[in-house]
């Protein structure tokens, strides 16, 4: 779980198993799951704006303890780079299973998802809908988000007396809707987070 600091990456990373529920009840929906997951990276990646905000942050540091809380509250963006969540925290679904990967991980995948850009930019250029080398792409980088996901040496696992690994974690996001369920106006928002032994 521990990785060095390497420039401006961050010093944390994990495999972390994730669960969102909105209004107490768990969602599958692949779009609400992103969203809720782009919500709460947007807020780990910092600056932390309010103390709802520092409480997430709080709770994200006490259980990953690589997670380094004074940057998750003044920003692990380099103010003269323009840096995103999803450099930090990546949301991975995959065979109806969630994961958020952390630090190196998630800029790892990072550089295969640009790949995949860069091909599909390639098709679009030459008028193609599809080529051999998107398609690599593609299957290299499936390949490796199942390389991060089914390694348990990155998991995210309970710490007992500050040294001992104990059960796998999973991270429950708790979400908050507006109550306009099925209307175009229906929206959540982050309410907190939780973490559970599997």
């Amino acid at each position: 779980m521990i990785s060095a600091i390497n420039g401006n990456n961050p010093s944390f990373t994990c495999s972390i198993p994730t669960k969102v529920f909105i209004d107490g009840l768990e969602t599958f929906d692949e779009k609400l799951i992103k969203s809720s997951c782009r919500q709460l990276s947007t807020i780990l990646a910092g600056p932390c704006k309010n103390k709802h905000q520092y409480s997430i942050i709080e709770r994200f540091a006490e259980f990953v303890p690589d997670y380094n809380i004074n940057k998750g509250i003044k920003g692990y963006a380099n103010t003269t780079e323009k840096a995103k969540p999803s450099d930090y925290i990546r949301c991975v679904i995959n065979k109806k299973n969630t994961y958020l990967l952390t630090g190196i991980h998630a800029n790892y995948l990072q550089n295969y998802g640009r790949n995949i850009g860069y091909e599909r930019a390639v098709c679009k250029e030459r008028g193609a809908k599809t080529s051999f080398d998107l398609m690599a792409a593609k299957q290299n980088y499936k390949y490796h988000v199942n390389s991060l996901i089914n390694n348990t040496k990155i998991r995210l696992r309970e710490i007992i007396n500050k040294t001992q690994l104990g059960k796998p974690l999973t991270l429950n996001i708790n979400m908050k809707s507006n109550g306009k369920y099925g209307l175009t106006t229906f929206k959540i928002n982050l309410e907190n987070i939780k973490f559970s032994a599997s």
